[in-house]
Order: C-alpha cells, then structure tokens, then sequence
C-alpha cells in the first residue's frame, strides 16, 4: 500500500506540473520515485539540450563557467556558445584579492557559477571586442534578449548585464529595470514596477527584452519565468543605439553586484515568453537535481508560477 501511494503521489505530481506548466510533452520533472540520481541528470540534461539547441539560431555568446576550477584576479571567462566574446575578471582594483571566485554543486544553478564580492568583482571585455552583441547601426535596430540567473546578496544598485547599448540592472529601491541608450542619452527605461526584495539570497532568473522596434513599449522584462505586466516606462527622443562598446558583467560605474552569477545569455532576438518559461524550468530542475532547493520549494515555485499568470 505504501508503494502505490508513492506512485500515486508521483503521479499526481507529474499531472499537476503538466497542467500548470503546460510546456510541451517533454517536460521532465525530476526526483521521481524510483528512478536513480545518475538518470534524473541524464534527462534534465536531454531536455536543457533540447531546449538550448531551439534557441541556437538566436544565442549569440552565453557564460555558463563550467570550465573553470579556479578564477582569480585576471581569468579569462570563455563564452561557452561561440568563444567570440571572452570576459576577464576583475577582483582587486579596489581591494586586494587572491580568492577563488569559482562555486559549484549546490551552490549553483548547473555546474559552477561565479561569486562577486560586491565590492570590486566584475567580468568585462577587452577593448574594442563584441561588436556582434552591438544590436543597433545607426538605421534600425536588431531585437535581443539579455538573461541569467542571479542570487544576490544585497538588491540594490546592482548592474547584471551591461553594454553601452543597454543595461539589465537593479535600482531604485529594489527595482528591476531594462534600459536603452541612444548616441546622445538614455532613451528607452523599463522598470519593473514591484521590488523584488523577497528575492534576497535565492536564485532568481531574470530577462529582458527588446523587440527593436524603437519604442519604448519594445522593451519586457521577466522575473522567474513570467512576464511583469506592471511596467512603468519613460520615454526619451529616440536617435539610435550606441555602437562600439565593450561588455561587462556584475558592475558599472562604482556599483557592483553582490552574490552569485551562473548562465548568462545574450540572444539576437527578442526570445518568446514560452521560451522564457520553459528556460526557467530547465534552471529550477538543475536547482532540485543539485540540492539547492527541496521538493516543496520546486513544486511551491511552480504554484507561484501558475498563480501569478
């Protein structure tokens, strides 16, 4: 009796993430009973691959670091999709720093992930590079999409994902924004309406993006999963997006991110919101596979998920 309430109870699992998630037949829903750690991996893995290779004609660069076992002052940070855009961690221009800035297992998302001190840890190009993550010449404007995964220990003026072109940032008392520039000044601003303070200290997945059509309505933003309805957005004279400037990742100016970093991605297109979704879950089963949350936050993220859409 008590083994079939587990298959029962499984099931019943399986049907539930089926009909809230509604993202296809090849959803895998991991740590089912009786099937081994060594072949949850395995599937997960199938079903990331599956759903990166649907995006490949669009991923320009993405940094996953899962080839690092050590990164300190000065590592070079390869883009794991193309190897055109390689980064450079910066630890110790404030405050001298030898640490090994590498995390992994259950850490992390998947695989290893990065730790930034928030004081002067950041990732950034080599001058003049990445030009083919510039997404505006001048006449008309390519969509894209910037995201990761971020757990931060503070939510307050933290930049993510920079170019000159456009900022994926937090500011304004906990508020997450998408930002445009043009040759002139800040053109586009997105924000996102509600802070996400309750998001301190847990892996949350964060996207922008823009649909190149030069307004400011182009612009959507998405936390875990969902898109935020709730925009306030400001609107400047539109001239055209800034060419020629070098990524960074974790900082700009005097602000730095605090926490961890795991599979950023830069797209050149506005990715859809399914694709969204289905990208969260891949990042929510590698989390429940590698300890990082339970059972109950899993399925609690998935509630979460369906009541809010």
């Amino acid at each position: 009796m008590n083994k079939l309430l587990k298959q029962a109870f499984t099931l019943i699992e399986l049907l539930v993430v089926i009909a809230i998630i509604g993202i296809l037949s090849g959803l895998i829903v991991v740590s089912m009973s009786g099937v081994t750690q060594k072949a949850n991996i395995a599937k997960a893995q199938v079903f990331s691959n599956s759903l990166r290779n649907s995006l490949m004609a669009n991923l320009v660069s993405e940094w996953k670091f899962n080839d690092l076992s050590s990164a300190i002052d000065g590592t070079s940070i390869i883009d794991s999709w193309s190897g055109a855009n390689n980064l450079i961690l910066d630890i110790n221009s404030v405050a001298a720093d030898t640490s090994n800035k590498v995390r992994t297992g259950s850490e992390c998302v998947s695989g290893n992930c990065l730790f930034f001190d928030g004081i002067d840890d950041y990732l950034y190009s080599a001058s003049g590079t990445n030009s083919n993550l510039d997404f505006g010449n001048g006449t008309a404007d390519t969509p894209f999409t910037v995201s990761g995964w971020f757990k931060l220990a503070d939510i307050t003026d933290s930049y993510l994902i920079v170019k000159n072109q456009y900022h994926l940032f937090l500011g304004g008392s906990s508020h997450l924004y998408l930002r445009l520039y043009d040759t002139s000044a800040s053109a586009f601003i997105a924000r996102r309406a509600d802070p996400i303070t309750a998001y301190l200290n847990q892996w949350i997945y964060i996207v922008g993006t823009y649909d190149g059509s030069r307004t400011v309505s182009g612009i959507k933003l998405y936390l875990n999963g969902a898109r935020s309805d709730n925009l306030d957005y400001v609107s400047g004279t539109y001239v055209a997006m800034e060419t020629g400037t070098d990524l960074a990742i974790g900082k700009i100016s005097s602000s730095y991110v605090s926490g961890l970093i795991d599979d950023v991605r830069i797209f050149n297109n506005a990715i859809t919101a399914t694709q969204i979704r289905e990208q969260y879950y891949v990042g929510l089963n590698s989390l429940l596979i590698n300890g990082s949350i339970t059972r109950e936050e899993y399925l609690s993220r998935i509630n979460d998920y369906a009541s809010n859409n």
